[in-house]
């Protein structure tokens, strides 16, 4: 047996079977309902706050506001440091002694170097530089020649030709 039943999108009327009990005239609508119906709180992998991680609340920065499109301590100049225009790179950077919250106020956008010197502390730059002594060029390869623009011209390492004394050239 077949009944009318009214769409709770776009309230138009359709026919369907009784024993169906459908509350939507098409696929169309049903995603529509969905979408609006079951966001943030109502959706089921919500989390609030206190359970969001930093990703999710760069994201949630992004998905409001957009990207950080400028420095605002080259504007209003509120930093220990002026800004000195090089980069065009811009990042979303929480505000020191504010919690990761979902509120504009908590963040402001920086430059690249910017956000750098303000997230570094002193001591933080002399442990990357002690971690990094002595280690190889960033474009070394696993066996030990340059990676990159040079790749053809096979520079292998001194600690690899130890291992391969066949390989030295001269």
């Amino acid at each position: 047996m077949k009944i009318k039943n009214k769409c709770l999108v776009c309230l138009t009327d359709f026919i369907d079977f009784k024993v169906c009990k459908r509350k939507f005239c098409g696929r169309i609508c049903y995603a529509k309902y969905r979408s609006i119906f079951y966001r943030n709180i109502n959706n089921s992998s919500w989390k609030n706050n206190n359970d969001m991680k930093y990703s999710g609340f760069h994201m949630w920065l992004y998905r409001e506001f957009g990207s950080a499109k400028l420095c605002e301590n080259r504007e209003k100049n509120f930093l220990l440091f002026t800004c000195k225009l090089k980069s065009n790179n811009f990042q979303w950077a929480l505000i020191k002694g504010k919690k990761y919250e979902k509120n504009r106020d908590n963040y402001f956008q920086l430059c690249r170097q910017c956000h750098a010197k303000y997230d570094i502390k002193p001591d933080t730059s002399k442990k990357i530089s002690i971690k990094n002594k002595g280690k190889g060029a960033w474009n070394t390869g696993i066996r030990g020649y340059l990676v990159g623009p040079t790749m053809g011209k096979k520079k292998y390492s001194e600690s690899y030709l130890k291992k391969k004394p066949h390989l030295r050239t001269i």
